[in-house]
């Protein structure tokens, strides 16, 4: 059990493996706090399978920006109570999560961890495909990505 609250329904969280990375959930909500650095080690391992109903999912999720609602909400960090930034992961995945501007982590809502690795996943299975191009990904209006991937794993890192 971790010394931490949910910033969306403040139940205790608990500290759980998630492909090999201690993170801290929400029984409640089913919510995922990772601290600084853990996203990118998640995304980086494969041993959870995601369905391809999550996959198909997620594609439909494709945006650029960040809706009203999300930019509205004022959940807060866990570990220093200041209000998270929401974020498009990715600029345009349309997977919004919420972000610590002092760099402690990041918040996942419920079933936004299987999306952000769906869409790695997506990406990485485009790019190996017969005259896919290593810098884009052939969804929703050809948007150049392993540029953004690797500007978003560097703010998730910290660095």
């Amino acid at each position: 059990m971790s010394n931490l609250n949910c910033p969306h329904c403040h139940s205790a969280l608990s500290t759980t493996q998630y492909e090999g990375v201690g993170v801290d959930w929400c029984r409640s909500c089913q919510g995922v706090w990772l601290d600084t650095g853990e996203l990118a080690k998640v995304v980086e391992t494969r041993e959870a399978t995601i369905s391809a109903s999550i996959v198909e999912e997620t594609r439909a999720l494709a945006r650029t920006g960040v809706p009203l609602e999300d930019s509205n909400r004022r959940l807060q960090c866990p570990q220093c109570r200041r209000v998270l930034s929401a974020i498009n992961y990715d600029y345009s995945s349309g997977i919004i999560v919420d972000r610590c501007p002092d760099d402690h982590g990041t918040w996942l809502d419920g079933g936004e961890l299987a999306k952000v690795q769906a869409y790695h996943e997506q990406w990485d299975e485009e790019t190996k495909r017969p005259g896919a191009s290593a810098g884009t990904r052939k969804t929703s209006g050809e948007r150049p990505a392993l540029g953004a991937i690797s500007r978003m794993m560097r703010v998730l890192r910290g660095h």
